[in-house]
């Protein structure tokens, strides 16, 4: 693989669906790609090859016909993403209908620098195309693809825990390690956050998807917001001030209880 950069860094990767891909210029695309620190679906990276962009996403991917059931398996290469040789679910999908057909993308001519972390599997455990890989560019630019749409939920999508823990790990590939912020070690909890252009305010949304209360939750923090202080939004629509608990290097405890379906929102301020 070429080596990556030094100065590769980036606590806020994108992730890159085909929606806004296509509302995007070449240059603007062009640009995005160029800088790294971008998780692209399959329409959006089919989007970026068919405008000539294929060298900068590491390979060329475009609409394909899937094998008639398939199902994901995850390749050893993904215990960089501390994950083992594990399938993504147990089970095989029948392919899409002809109306899904555009759900489903090939990855040819790979280049140096890319690596497949998850691929399409036949009912007989047969190869049938990458699902998921990572390129790192001779700049340094870190790339994801998933290889089909965000939206698709024929081959569980991201609503698999195993797929989510890959992503999550892909994701914090782009970011050269370290991401703005990420629930550690529950998955089915979902978390949205936004900075400003300084860094200086982290808000976060946090919901329990899970059918049972969630008492403390664990937040894997990049370095620089591990000191910063922490309010919660009050139903009056006050911020009010809480502490936490620093349990390790970077990981910081809410407590509290975090029932289910209901959002918490949380600021992180330097």
């Amino acid at each position: 693989m070429h080596p990556v950069a030094d100065e590769c860094h980036n606590d806020n990767p994108a992730l890159l669906a085909g929606g806004v891909a296509e509302q995007m210029t070449d240059d603007e695309l062009q640009a995005l790609l160029g800088k790294g620190g971008v998780v692209l679906d399959g329409r959006a990276a089919a989007i970026a090859t068919a405008r000539g962009l294929g060298a900068l996403i590491g390979a060329d991917v475009r609409p394909a016909e899937p094998p008639p059931a398939f199902r994901e398996q995850i390749l050893p290469a993904a215990g960089n993403l501390r994950m083992e040789g594990r399938r993504v679910y147990n089970m095989s999908f029948a392919a899409p209908t002809p109306a899904e057909k555009c759900d489903f993308f090939s990855v040819s001519n790979p280049l140096p620098g890319l690596e497949p972390l998850v691929e399409f599997r036949d009912p007989g455990g047969n190869p049938a195309g990458t699902a998921i890989y990572r390129y790192a560019s001779p700049s340094g630019a870190r790339i994801g693809v998933v290889a089909t749409t965000i939206p698709w939920n024929r081959s569980a999508s991201i609503f698999s825990t195993r797929k989510r823990e890959v992503l999550s790990g892909l994701l914090e590939w782009t970011a050269c390690g370290e991401i703005a912020v990420r629930v550690a070690d529950e998955p089915n909890v979902m978390l949205l956050a936004s900075t400003d252009e300084d860094r200086r305010a982290l808000v976060t949304t946090i919901i329990n998807l899970r059918p049972d209360i969630i008492d403390g939750l664990d937040l894997l923090f990049a370095t620089h917001w591990l000191d910063a202080s922490v309010e919660e939004l009050a139903s009056d629509g006050a911020w009010r001030q809480i502490s936490t608990k620093q349990t390790s290097t970077r990981i910081r405890r809410l407590e509290g209880i975090f029932a289910p379906g209901i959002a918490r929102v949380f600021k992180f301020s330097k």
